[in-house]
C-alpha cells in the first residue's frame, strides 16, 4: 500500500528533525519503561517517572503516536476502525493495524527513537 511507511535496511525509517523538535525525549530525565512481556514486538504503551523537587512523583503515561502514519479516513483508518482491537488466540493473533506500524515504527521498543 502507498500509504504504509517504508522501514528496511537499505531505506531506515528516521523521525524527521521537524518531528525531533517538536517531541520532548524524557529518556535521560525520567524512568522510562513499558509492563509489555521480554520479547513483546508491540509496545503501544510506555510509563514515565521522576522525582519532584516536592519530593512527589510524577507519573507519565505514553501511548504510541499512531496517527503520526495513519490519517483520518484512510484506507489503514477504515480498517482499523473495522477491526477496532486486536484478538489474541492460542494459536495466532489479528491485528488490528498492518505490523509496520504495530510492531515496527509504532512500537516504543527501548532504546529506539519515535
Amino acid at each position: 500500500m502507498c500509504e504504509m511507511p517504508v522501514n528496511t535496511t537499505e531505506n531506515p525509517w528516521k523521525v524527521s528533525s521537524e518531528e525531533e523538535r517538536e517531541r520532548k525525549d524524557l529518556r535521560k530525565t525520567h524512568l522510562v519503561f513499558s509492563i509489555d512481556p521480554r520479547g513483546c514486538e508491540d509496545v503501544d504503551d510506555a510509563f514515565s517517572v521522576r522525582a519532584l523537587d516536592n519530593g512527589n512523583l510524577e507519573l507519565g503515561v505514553h501511548i504510541a503516536d499512531v496517527t503520526h502514519f495513519v490519517a483520518s479516513h484512510s484506507y489503514i483508518d477504515i480498517e482499523a476502525r473495522t477491526r477496532a482491537t486486536t484478538y489474541y488466540l492460542a494459536d495466532r493473533r489479528y491485528d488490528m493495524l498492518p505490523s509496520i506500524l504495530s510492531a515496527d515504527v509504532c512500537s516504543l521498543l527501548g532504546g529506539v527513537d519515535r
